[in-house]
């Protein structure tokens, strides 16, 4: 994607939860602006934008299909076969409570808004569902489930919408954890997602039966110490997420 001063083209204005936008005259480049919202602001070719057929808001065709979801689950799943989780757990069983928590704060930010078709609770879900691909998996699944992004969540920018989250959420070699966060607070998606994240990675229970000795250190206080310091940044999270979430919209 070329590299421009997009502060100088003129704009135009999408809603990513109904795929409706405001379109102005465009050049030929193409260029997305993510803000904390998701994306509210790209820069487009007029070409692309045509090519985008843009819906009314009653439309079907953003609908994202849980169906298709399944499908990327089922790669995700496959991703993650061999992995286990601090507690010993197959790590899929990770995935899907951030994806499900991603997915009911999602819902909360909608409501709050009054969307009506609720896409981006969906939007919470996959990128929750795949949050550790890119970092964790082997290159030939990172392809896989990228690729089933592209294919299937293809309509109106949203497979895009995705992947820059997921860029977003993955963290750099050696990136600094105050830089990875900083990064994260830019993107509101890879924030309910790390809200999600850091919940799952703060809970102690899910330890209680794995023997002492095999917790990270051999010891039970460094695997609390643990919880404490991802229980810390959850509520940091949580707290600037519901700021977002109940500012006006536009």
């Amino acid at each position: 994607m070329k590299q421009q001063n997009i502060n100088q083209w003129p704009k135009c204005t999408m809603d990513e939860l109904t795929g409706t936008f405001e379109i102005t005259k465009l050049p030929d480049d193409i260029s997305i602006a993510y803000d904390q919202q998701g994306v509210s602001e790209f820069w487009a070719s007029k070409k692309t934008l045509e090519q985008l057929s843009v819906p009314q808001q009653s439309s079907n065709d953003f609908i994202i299909q849980w169906d298709d979801i399944q499908a990327l689950y089922t790669i995700v799943e496959r991703a993650f076969a061999k992995k286990v989780d601090k507690a010993g757990s197959p790590y899929i069983g990770h995935c899907a409570f951030v994806a499900q928590y991603a997915y009911q704060l999602g819902q909360q930010y909608a409501e709050l808004h009054d969307f009506k078709d609720h896409q981006y609770p969906k939007l919470c879900y996959i990128v929750g569902l795949c949050h550790d691909v890119i970092e964790d998996c082997d290159q030939c699944y990172v392809d896989e489930v990228l690729d089933c992004i592209r294919e299937r969540f293809n309509k109106y920018l949203t497979s895009s919408i995705i992947i820059a989250a997921l860029q977003i959420l993955t963290r750099r070699d050696d990136e600094k954890y105050s830089a990875y966060m900083k990064r994260i607070e830019t993107n509101l998606l890879a924030m309910i997602v790390k809200c999600a994240d850091t919940k799952h990675n703060s809970m102690f229970v899910r330890f209680k039966d794995v023997p002492e000795r095999k917790m990270e250190g051999g010891s039970a206080d460094v695997t609390i110490d643990r919880c404490l310091k991802y229980y810390k940044q959850y509520v940091k999270l949580y707290s600037k997420i519901f700021e977002i979430f109940e500012s006006p919209r536009y």
